[in-house]
């Protein structure tokens, strides 16, 4: 497929970010198919032209059409998006693994790990379809923007450079950059850890404790982003690059952040269970800490921050007493990256 104009597209998941994608990709492929699991959702999607549930009345391209037949989706596609909560994806792969091929190029969009094995959703791939060549898309993608025609970017990661291509062939135009990255392991890893630092922003901004806090909070929160990304074997340049600071900057800026939200929650003195009730979507953030803590054990790292809003999420702490003892921590000689 390299250098070769995709003519199918099957995108797996109808949600915001898969109608998005759906949108981007019918701007240079003809036929662009997208699966949604709900039979009654997909016909009311294809006859009415809008997502009502996840893209208001944002108008979807006649050559986009929404199905609920998994093998007509995707049996036939180039590209395979898969873009489905982290704790789906491997239900979703085994329903997949039954049309897909080697040829095919399987690419997800989901940032998080699975929850029991802390597994990266390329990881998964691999393991439950016959797909070779996998890849992630991630980066500062606030759908919202898009679909309202601002400019925006992404990185597609594989280890093939032809996905990396035929992704950015694909998806590339003046106003959605694709840039591309062989470190998938970093792309993966960053993608679900900037969710922490999203749940530790909002939780200072709930807490009224000021820009300075905020910053202070948030780089050094970067800083233990590195020590994992040492112990991970990631590229440093991942976590400097779009994928990495650029996701960080959006989801931690933006109120539109589920994250971010989740974050203000615990800080009103809600816990985990509460918090993802109320938010009504999956709190990525709040898995990751627990994958983060077990790997933090494993390895006897010191993450100050991930351990206080692990304590705030599944302990009951109260979070204002734990950036206090943040904030009384002894400082030695900074180290960021």
């Amino acid at each position: 497929m390299r250098n070769r104009q995709i003519k199918q597209v099957g995108i797996v998941g109808a949600g915001q970010w898969g109608t998005t994608l759906a949108w981007l990709c019918s701007l240079k492929c003809e036929d662009v198919r997208l699966y949604d699991y709900k039979p009654e959702r997909a016909k009311l999607i294809q006859q009415t032209r809008k997502n009502k549930d996840f893209t208001g009345d944002f108008e979807i391209p006649g050559n986009v059409s929404v199905h609920s037949d998994l093998e007509h989706v995707i049996g036939s596609a180039q590209i395979i998006l898969v873009v489905v909560p982290s704790q789906s994806m491997r239900a979703t792969a085994k329903a997949i693994s039954q049309f897909c091929t080697p040829s095919q190029y399987l690419v997800h969009g989901t940032k998080g790990l699975e929850q029991k094995t802390h597994k990266r959703m390329s990881e998964v791939l691999l393991e439950e379809t016959a797909c070779l060549r996998v890849g992630v898309l991630s980066g500062p993608n606030l759908a919202d923007e898009i679909l309202n025609g601002l400019p925006a970017a992404s990185v597609i990661a594989s280890r093939f450079d032809e996905v990396i291509e035929g992704v950015q062939n694909l998806l590339s135009s003046p106003r959605f950059l694709v840039f591309g990255n062989h470190d998938i392991v970093g792309v993966e890893w960053v993608g679900t850890l900037k969710n922490i630092l999203a749940l530790a922003t909002g939780m200072i901004h709930e807490l009224k404790l000021g820009q300075n806090t905020q910053a202070l909070i948030l780089t050094r929160g970067i800083a233990e982003i590195e020590l994992l990304f040492k112990k991970l074997g990631a590229s440093s340049e991942t976590l400097l690059g779009l994928a990495g600071l650029g996701d960080i900057f959006a989801t931690c800026t933006s109120q539109q952040s589920r994250n971010f939200r989740a974050g203000v929650l615990l800080a009103q003195g809600q816990g985990a269970v509460e918090v993802q009730n109320q938010v009504h979507a999956t709190v990525e953030g709040l898995h990751t800490i627990r994958a983060v803590l077990d790997f933090k054990d494993e390895h006897k790292l010191d993450l100050p921050i991930i351990e206080a809003l692990g304590r705030c999420a599944f302990q009951g702490k109260g979070a204002l007493d734990e950036v206090q003892k943040i904030l009384a921590r002894i400082p030695g000689l900074e180290k960021v990256v």
